[in-house]
């Protein structure tokens, strides 16, 4: 297989920016494949060295994926963006989620140690726990260098991890989840300078109060800005507390049907794969001494995507389905607008069944969390 250059990786972007379906688009898709492929084993050697670091903490989460190539499309595509294919530093994504804020800046030392001990290489650290985004958004991130040979040739990777708690994991998936509802891309930074219609106006407030909340529950001498007396009163009006009942509905009208099995007995990793149009889970377990093994069949699910209705690309590899399968049955209550119906996938390295619930590729069980942290605060 021929390696790809970030520069080749960079040019190919530019012809996927311009969307002119033609034989030099597909070629681009190619090379888009291929770039995407060579930072599956930067990121195995990388994850492997983070389950070391997490093992140490009991309540743990860590989890590996890959960007999708409807994702990097998308961000490729922007309004007003310059990100260039070969610069963009998360198409491998590692995440780890921990009891406090305390904890988050304990494997945030020991990331450290490792770029100390020449392990890795750090690009940039981003705290958006000590200085939050305007939205609210909370968590920290490092731009891990990953140095890696393919073909005799030594080349440098980019993974992005994010350290978070347990209640902005839970913050910033409600955020997520309620993008689908209404539509938007909450995540956007630029989203309230662009836009200023009344819903738009109030969830963008309602999250930022919320982030308000979680910053006093997680310090003792509390940096917030309000208190929580004027933070509980303003959450009271009609406006919030609708959003909090389209939370609560589209986590009561989802019905998960699960193939495998949850009974956890021992440390393990978990292949989770969630349909989003079928509200479908399928979990697939391993050892820890399978860890090659799992991120292997992670990376090979993904890369059996189709993508020939939107792209004209057609990757005829079959996907690994469990025998099991079988249609699910569900009742929708509220509408929730996917643009992209696809496939979720995520590898977790969990400890207990709780474990593994907090880290769903859905959105059920951390919008429930995250309800109950609103309802009684």
């Amino acid at each position: 297989m021929m390696t790809i250059s970030r520069s080749q990786a960079n040019r190919a972007g530019k012809i996927l920016k311009t969307g002119k379906i033609s034989d030099e688009y597909y070629d681009a898709i190619s090379i888009l494949d291929a770039w995407r492929k060579q930072h599956e084993n930067p990121a195995k050697i990388f994850f492997k060295k983070l389950l070391e670091i997490t093992n140490k903490y009991p309540n743990s989460i860590a989890t590996y994926r890959l960007k999708r190539k409807e994702s990097i499309l998308n961000k490729l595509n922007r309004n007003n963006n310059h990100f260039k294919l070969g610069e963009i530093d998360d198409i491998v994504g590692c995440r780890v989620i921990v009891d406090s804020v305390d904890e988050v800046y304990k494997i945030y030392n020991e990331i450290i140690d490792l770029k100390q001990s020449g392990y890795i290489g750090i690009k940039t650290i981003k705290d958006y726990i000590k200085e939050p985004e305007s939205s609210g958004y909370r968590s920290l991130h490092v731009i891990i260098n990953q140095l890696c040979s393919y073909e005799e040739e030594s080349r440098t990777y980019r993974i992005e991890l994010q350290i978070r708690t347990r209640l902005q994991h839970y913050w910033s998936t409600a955020v997520e989840a309620m993008g689908e509802i209404d539509g938007v891309e909450y995540k956007n930074p630029t989203l309230s300078a662009c836009d200023n219609t009344h819903r738009i106006k109030s969830c963008l407030k309602f999250f930022k109060l919320i982030s308000e909340l979680v910053i006093a529950r997680e310090y003792k001498n509390s940096k917030s800005n309000k208190t929580i007396e004027s933070i509980n009163a303003e959450l009271e009006k009609p406006d919030f507390r609708e959003i909090i009942e389209d939370l609560t509905l589209v986590q009561e009208s989802i019905s998960i049907k699960i193939h495998g099995s949850f009974d956890i007995s021992e440390k393990r990793l978990y292949l989770l794969e969630f349909s989003r149009e079928t509200q479908e889970l399928n979990v697939y377990s391993y050892t820890i001494d399978l860890t090659d093994e799992a991120i292997e069949d992670y990376n090979n699910s993904e890369n059996n995507i189709r993508y020939k209705k939107k792209y004209g690309v057609n990757n005829d590899a079959s996907q690994k389905k469990d025998k099991n399968q079988k249609d699910s049955s569900i009742t929708n209550s509220i509408t929730v607008n996917t643009k992209v119906r696809d496939i979720n996938r995520v590898l977790v390295y969990a400890k207990n069944n709780e474990q593994l619930y907090d880290a769903y590729p859905n959105y059920s069980y951390a919008i429930g969390k995250f309800i109950d942290f609103v309802e009684t605060r």
